[in-house]
């Protein structure tokens, strides 16, 4: 069955802060099979939950968590850790910095939880080289824009890949077929439209990553009440 992922934490409309844990909680309340998180780093080395690499006009990677909490509030801040603590959902977890070492650093702090119910995604292949040696049981997924086979198949050598996530307008029926060729799957972001989402599932894909995780699931519900 394909699997809805809530991106960012997102449930359709809801009044709670984009990837705050009181959306994660909301997010399972209502059965979504994913949760699609990104990831930065202190530069005391605490791993901040927040897409972008500013929050309130503050680069992350610069700040002492002390002094992100001192300037917008402890609870305007997700830490990973509290995430893996509360949240118990499969979870992408996308490390936005693109170096191995940025890798290598994540891969170190989560040899600390007992768990392995996520994927590791990001759009560096050597941030994923260097994630790879520290937990090298845990799945590996690559993202991109487009990406046909030759983005991903050298990298599949090395890595045994778990997923290529393409960008859902770029996709088409040939990218995923030849993913599949090699056990790959395909998790594709951010189609909201209920046409978009219709579009993917009809393309074959695993994974849907989409801001509206109710609508997507009542979409694929349809489809395959009615193939049956």
């Amino acid at each position: 069955m394909i699997r809805i992922c809530s991106h960012r934490g997102n449930l359709d409309s809801s009044s709670h802060r984009e990837n705050s844990l009181a959306a994660y909680r909301e997010v399972i309340a209502n059965g979504i099979d994913m949760i699609e998180l990104d990831v930065h780093q202190t530069s005391d080395g605490v791993w901040i939950v927040n897409h972008d690499r500013h929050i309130e006009g503050l680069e992350i990677k610069t700040q002492r968590l002390d002094a992100l909490s001192s300037e917008i509030g402890d609870q305007n801040l997700t830490l990973l850790a509290d995430v893996l603590e509360d949240v118990n959902v499969h979870l992408n977890i996308e490390c936005k910095p693109k170096k191995a070492e940025d890798g290598r650093s994540l891969g170190m702090f989560l040899t600390d939880y007992n768990r392995d119910d996520y994927n590791i995604s990001s759009f560096s292949a050597k941030t994923l080289k260097g994630f790879h040696p520290i937990l090298p049981a845990i799945d590996l997924s690559y993202l991109g824009i487009m990406l046909p086979r030759i983005k991903w198949a050298w990298l599949h050598r090395s890595l045994q890949l778990f997923s290529i996530n393409p960008f859902y307008v770029a996709l088409k029926k040939g990218n995923v077929e030849k993913a599949h060729q090699k056990g790959i799957e395909v998790h594709v972001w951010t189609p909201n439209k209920e046409e978009d989402i219709r579009k993917v599932i009809n393309l074959g894909v695993d994974v849907i990553i989409t801001d509206y995780p109710v609508r997507a699931t009542k979409v694929r519900d349809q489809i395959m009440k009615s193939s049956q």
